[in-house]
């Protein structure tokens, strides 16, 4: 009898590169590279993580009138996400491991449970001086951990996007699209772990990062910078270290950071409700006019004002700041013009 053949399935992928290793391995410290993998294989060796998802039975009671008390008793109609154990897989080839976990599109899970898992596995590699890049991609894929074999989009996207990275530090990949808010406890709005001489055309990094510093902080009481400086030992790869302490900074303004992007979003629906022109409905009209409210609040005003005096270069580049100055006198570029709020 033939064994099942793998099928594919949605997958949550993280792929880690140990950098480093290929220094010892030519210098003979065999030991040192089989204690990192070994480190690293007691982290991932988790049987499941937690993932929350979406219940399909939330606020149906109406459609389900009828059923006797017990069926009535067992279905959830009150809570809007459920949690499930996924089982957590991994594999390491050389210097590269990856963790994944096969999910259910059709449950429309959540990041959060992985997202806080890869966290995990990052921030104690950096306790153990073990310096990891990673990406985070999703996606469909075959992944026959019987016979070792790996294909699929997440994984294509992740391991090319890895190496697109200046620092130590976890991006995610072009395919995680939407991010649920129980997703942003792990995440920032960044792009500033991109290298530079990366081909826009061929850039597989979204905009976002795993904040990591963030888990940390609520977890330990040392300072990881402390970690970050005594791993960084070797001056070719001393702009790795230094864009990963710079992000740790960062991290501290994630409040902050947060809310410039929600200011954001309603600059882009603003620009979008401005352009149905005459075909905007009165539902839409409406959006606008509340939109231009917030937009013109003084509360607003204040949290700009004090956006442009901090530090943003990090996270901010020039043309946002140039919007942000357009808000501060009361104005907002919509197709290469500059319009009055007051008088949209």
């Amino acid at each position: 009898m033939k064994p099942e053949k793998a099928k594919e399935k949605t997958i949550f992928l993280a792929f880690f590169d140990i950098l480093g290793t290929s220094v010892l391995l030519n210098n003979g410290e065999y030991q040192k590279v089989y204690d990192f993998y070994s480190e690293m294989v007691n982290l991932c060796n988790d049987s499941h993580t937690p993932i929350a998802i979406h219940n399909p039975l939330y606020g149906k009671q109406t459609l389900f009138r009828g059923l006797n008390n017990v069926m009535n008793d067992l279905a959830d109609f009150n809570t809007p996400y459920q949690i499930i154990n996924y089982n957590l897989n991994h594999a390491f080839f050389s210097d590269t491991f990856m963790i994944w976990i096969e999910v259910d599109g059709f449950l429309k899970p959540t990041l959060s449970g992985f997202l806080e898992k890869c966290c995990i596995v990052f921030c104690e590699a950096v306790r153990k001086g073990i310096a990891l890049r990673g990406v985070i991609s999703a996606g469909s894929a075959i992944m026959d951990n019987e016979n070792r074999i790996y294909l699929g989009m997440p994984l294509a996207e992740a391991a090319k996007a890895e190496p697109q990275q200046n620092w130590l530090g976890v991006g995610l990949g072009r395919s995680i699209l939407n991010i649920h808010p129980m997703d942003t406890k792990y995440l920032l709005p960044y792009f500033n772990h991109i290298k530079e001489n990366i081909d826009k055309s061929k850039q597989l990094l979204g905009g976002w990062v795993l904040d990591w510093p963030s888990w940390w902080n609520h977890e330990y009481n040392d300072d990881v910078a402390d970690y970050i400086h005594k791993m960084n030992k070797d001056k070719m790869f001393s702009r790795y270290y230094d864009n990963c302490l710079s992000f740790v900074d960062v991290s501290k303004q994630r409040e902050v950071i947060w809310k410039v992007f929600s200011l954001f979003n309603v600059l882009h629906q603003i620009e979008y409700l401005f352009s149905l022109d005459d075909n905007i409905d009165d539902n839409q009209l409406q959006a606008k006019t509340h939109g231009t409210e917030l937009l013109l609040s003084s509360d607003t005003k204040a949290f700009v004002n004090q956006v442009l005096k901090m530090n943003t270069s990090q996270w901010l580049d020039e043309e946002s700041r140039n919007v942000l100055l357009n808000l501060q006198k009361g104005t907002i570029m919509i197709g290469g013009e500059e319009y009055e709020l007051s008088s949209i």
